[in-house]
């Protein structure tokens, strides 16, 4: 609000608000100066002749116009849309023309190529492992004389006249947990015998339920000697007397030797099926050797693997 006092003009301040005081002989106020809108009107109701007249500040104040942004008309829109139908049309002229097709046939055919490469040098690599895998089958299986590797051995000491016939790297060293859980419930009544204390009357009926998994406990290099199958892992080193071999199975890629006094058998898995074919067989050769047996020719069984489990 604004007050509006007739005659001379004179200027005061009240708080935030702005006044404006006319009034006879009333002296204008000095820069910076602030005096009260109630001493004003005071000193002005004291002089004769004095008229307050007391108008919203809307009507002595005229406030700056407030720019009101222009209507939209849609135009950006639609030259936006049209732009991006222009460029989408450049994309198909361009994705069509002859020369680009035919770039793209040759990469197609680039790549294909490219696949059947692999694809042919897998089948000769599995080739060559299967050709590597029968030469050594031969060697463990029929041969007089086995080999020495004794120079290729590396983590583990052998005894005095052990001499290794086979080493393979990469192998894990399998282990079997198992975990038995019940199932089933309880029924009965209970009787309340102090606060907080109940005694409970019934039976449980459940039955157990064994399960086994299996894990990669260690990885390691798998050594066969003439006196122990040995494995050499990262965190442990694992040896079975070959005169304590039971049996030896092959599963997939695990080997399984079975020995005599442990209740759990020693898996090993190859990182090649062919590995764990010939590592068996190696296996079967230095047991029977130790033995006295005959060879015999290793036939992997028929779930050999849940047998072994």
């Amino acid at each position: 609000m604004k007050a509006r006092v007739t005659g001379a003009r004179a200027t005061a301040h009240s708080g935030s608000p702005e006044f404006v005081i006319v009034g006879p002989d009333q002296p204008p106020l000095k820069p910076n100066e602030t005096r009260s809108f109630e001493a004003a009107v005071r000193g002005l109701t004291r002089r004769a002749g004095a008229r307050i007249e007391v108008e919203p500040a809307s009507l002595l104040t005229q406030a700056a116009p407030t720019a009101l942004p222009p209507p939209d008309d849609g135009t950006p829109t639609v030259v936006l849309f049209i732009g991006s139908l222009v460029i989408l049309g450049i994309l198909l002229v361009y994705y069509n023309l002859p020369s680009v097709r035919a770039a793209r046939r040759e990469r197609a055919a680039q790549r294909a190529a490219q696949l059947a490469e692999q694809a042919r040098q897998q089948a000769e690599a599995l080739k060559r492992q299967e050709e590597a895998a029968q030469k050594l089958l031969e060697v463990y299986t029929s041969a007089p004389d086995l080999p020495t590797l004794n120079a290729n051995v590396s983590g583990v000491i052998l005894q005095r006249g052990e001499n290794c016939c086979f080493i393979e790297p990469n192998v894990g060293h399998i282990v079997t947990s198992k975990r038995t859980r019940y199932v089933g419930g309880s029924q009965g009544i209970s009787f309340r015998i102090a606060r907080g204390v109940y005694y409970r009357v019934g039976a449980y009926s459940g039955q157990p339920i064994t399960e086994t998994s299996e894990a990669v406990g260690d990885m390691g290099i798998l050594y066969v000697t003439d006196q122990r199958v040995i494995f050499a892992g990262g965190r442990e080193v694992t040896t079975v007397p070959v005169k304590k071999v039971a049996d030896v199975r092959i599963a997939g890629n695990d080997v399984v030797v079975l020995s005599e006094n442990r209740k759990t058998p020693f898996i090993m898995r190859s990182p090649t099926k062919y590995g764990s074919v010939v590592a068996a067989a190696a296996i079967r050769r230095v047991a029977d050797d130790a033995v006295g047996s005959p060879h015999a020719s290793l036939v992997p069984p028929a779930g050999a693997k849940q047998g072994a489990a």
